[in-house]
């Protein structure tokens, strides 16, 4: 079965806990004597590992994010690599330095999480512990068998235990007291172990004595390493409580321990017991006694939780000992295993927060507060706790404005290619976009209202520039696009234009022209539609009406130039109508002087009487002049005024 396939490790639980021994398990009699029994079942180990290594690795939208709880958001995003990862690595000049593949998994977690690290000689079996307790094997972190430190620098752990409101992750450290490393190399990885720490586990083996407590002493060199102050009227009773703020809880990891735990009376006494009685000896002895009595106070100044668990060894045979990471826990010494359960307890049930200043901290802080320390003591200078914490805040929000940054160009979901798009539309993606972005607010669990206000307003500047930007290139690109398309549509009427097809058909024009529109209309798009068709429209529809018109005109003024040259041929005509008009009056005097003889039966011959005559018949002859003219007037009036040949509409209506 493969790594992937493999079920989620489970502790096996021997109910009730915490376990009872036997009198004959003399090694542990103190068991039914523990300070603190569980009473709720709800923090029972079962329940608790019925919840060890969920993976989540999917990431909420922004639905999941309102309608679920900011911590349940930040645990789901917790992602896990598998196997160990290393986070600090020591140089050959001894320098340290972070690791950026550690750093970015770090980095990765997010809400409350617990930190256990394991600190103590070399060659003590420090990887083992913690194999065993984050995924129930000897495998994972590395275990050697051979007289060379096998871990060097510090590793993390990169599967979380998944709890119902944290997770917790595990460190894993070199030794100290190592031949190749010096006490000050040692005192530094103590002091990023206990400062990155809620739990720290000190692995040693045997019995608590000046041996102990004096390789222990490098645990609490922390106070050496940073300052508390914040101003130059603290005591040293002040630094003191400032420095225990920051200190995780301490337990004491005795290993491969075979006495019984008695008193000075031989009353049985619990492991967290011993231990604190050695620690709060009223006198002390060996060989340096004032030394030991003040690394034995240092200790209960530094660490103000404390407890101790005792190992006997985990395997009877000796052969065994150098394959203990192919083994699990069922198949180690049923001792071994029930003092195991009650480190289990310690350690992860009873697992605090990683907090500073009374707030927890997420994986985004912690690797900002390593960042800063591994600076400080790279520059050997000793960083003041409060100026770190503040650089930490300051470094983090810088982080989280850049993330936002990120997150937000990521969802803008706006492509240069796919423009134009409707403002409308445009503006939306982009405050969606942001609005998503800025729910990265709600993973920072360590808040500056100052630092967070002024983080806001600078992604405000960066979102304004980029909505000014991004429209300025939609305009553009609208505007490219319409004109395109009005030569498109516009491309047919203005050749027919240029080939006179609408002369005398004004409507033909004005029926393509709408139509056109209503087409460019449907397909434009973006904010530049009404300034691209506004700018054609100004310089080609009047041009291409003017067109016509002056077509029109111009033939309206050839058709009077044709009127005119025919004007003489109608004068002509009307002349030779005139002189045939004479001849006809002339024939009606006769025609009337006849009939007025034959009338009156005489023949006029007397002058006067003639006279007389003529002057009535001129009378006459005027008379019916006057009405032959008006009959031709009117008819020549009509001639005029129709012109030959077939006018246009347009022509008409001007």
């Amino acid at each position: 079965m493969s790594e992937s396939e493999q079920e989620p490790y489970t502790v096996p639980i021997q109910e009730p806990w915490p376990p009872v021994l036997s009198s004959s398990e003399e090694e542990d009699p103190f068991v039914d004597r523990l300070e603190d029994p569980i009473r709720d079942s709800e923090f029972s180990v079962k329940n608790l590992y019925d919840k060890v290594l969920k993976k989540i690795s999917r990431e909420q939208s922004l639905d999941e994010i309102d309608s679920e709880s900011n911590e349940e958001h930040s645990i789901s995003e917790t992602k896990t690599q598998g196997g160990p990862i290393q986070l600090v690595k020591v140089n050959e000049d001894g320098r340290f330095e972070v690791c950026k593949k550690g750093a970015k998994f770090l980095k990765s977690l997010k809400g409350k999480m617990g930190v256990v690290s394991i600190g103590g000689p070399t060659r003590g079996g420090k990887s083992f512990i913690l194999n065993l307790l984050s995924n129930g094997t000897g495998s994972g972190f590395a275990v050697g068998s051979k007289v060379q430190a096998c871990t060097q620098g510090i590793w993390i752990w990169g599967e979380p235990i998944q709890t119902s409101d944290m997770c917790i992750i595990f460190l894993d450290s070199e030794g100290c007291k190592s031949v190749e490393k010096s006490a000050t190399h040692d005192a530094k990885m103590f002091a990023v172990l206990i400062l990155l720490s809620s739990v720290f586990i000190y692995n040693s083996k045997g019995v608590i004595d000046e041996q102990a407590v004096n390789q222990l002493s490098l645990a609490t060199s922390l106070s050496e390493m940073i300052s508390t102050k914040v101003s130059a009227y603290d005591t040293d009773e002040d630094a003191k409580q400032r420095l225990a703020a920051l200190a995780p809880k301490f337990v004491w990891l005795l290993r491969d321990f075979h006495l019984s735990l008695v008193d000075e009376e031989d009353n049985p006494i619990s492991s967290k017991q011993y231990m604190e009685n050695i620690l709060n000896m009223k006198s002390s002895y060996g060989r340096n006694p004032e030394k030991y009595g003040k690394i034995r106070q240092e200790i209960l100044d530094l660490f103000r939780e404390r407890d101790c668990i005792t190992l006997p060894r985990p395997i009877d045979q000796e052969r065994q000992l150098e394959l203990l990471n192919e083994h699990d826990l069922n198949t180690l010494r049923p001792k071994f295993k029930k003092g195991f359960e009650r480190l289990q307890y310690s350690v992860l049930q009873q697992c605090p927060s990683k907090k500073f200043d009374g707030l927890d901290m997420s994986g985004r802080n912690l690797l900002g507060l390593l960042n800063e320390f591994v600076k400080a003591i790279n520059d050997g200078v000793v960083p003041n706790i409060n100026s770190t914490w503040s650089q930490v805040m300051k470094n983090q929000y810088e982080d989280l404005l850049e993330d936002i940054k990120k997150k937000y160009t990521k969802g803008r979901n706006v492509e240069i290619q796919e423009m134009p798009y409707e403002t409308g539309d445009l503006l939306m993606k982009l405050q969606t976009s942001k609005d998503r972005a800025l729910a990265l607010f709600r993973d920072v669990s360590l808040r500056d209202e100052g630092l967070e206000e002024e983080c806001r307003e600078d992604f405000e500047l960066y979102y304004q520039d980029d909505i000014n930007f991004t429209q300025k290139a939609n305009l553009a690109a609208s505007e490219a696009y319409n004109l395109s398309l009005i030569e498109k549509l516009f491309k047919e009427i203005i050749i027919n234009l240029d080939q006179g097809k609408y002369t005398n058909r004004f409507e033909s024009l004005d029926d393509d022209w709408a139509n056109a529109m209503k087409q460019y209309e449907k397909l434009s798009k973006g904010p530049g539609k009404f300034s691209a068709i506004s700018e054609f429209s100004r310089k080609n529809q009047h041009s291409a009406f003017a067109r016509l018109f002056q077509d029109t005109i111009e033939n309206y003024e050839n058709e009077i130039k044709t009127l005119r040259k025919n004007q003489k041929k109608y004068e002509t005509e009307i002349y030779e109508n005139k002189l045939k008009n004479s001849d006809d009056v002339t024939r009606l005097v006769y025609d009337h002087i006849n009939n007025v003889e034959n009338e009156l039966g005489i023949v006029i011959s007397d002058k006067d009487k003639l006279e007389e005559v003529l002057e009535q018949i001129e009378k006459e002859i005027l008379n019916a002049l006057k009405k032959k003219k008006t009959a031709v007037q009117r008819k020549d009036s009509t001639d005029r005024t129709k012109p030959k040949g077939k006018s246009c509409g347009a022509c008409t209506s001007f």
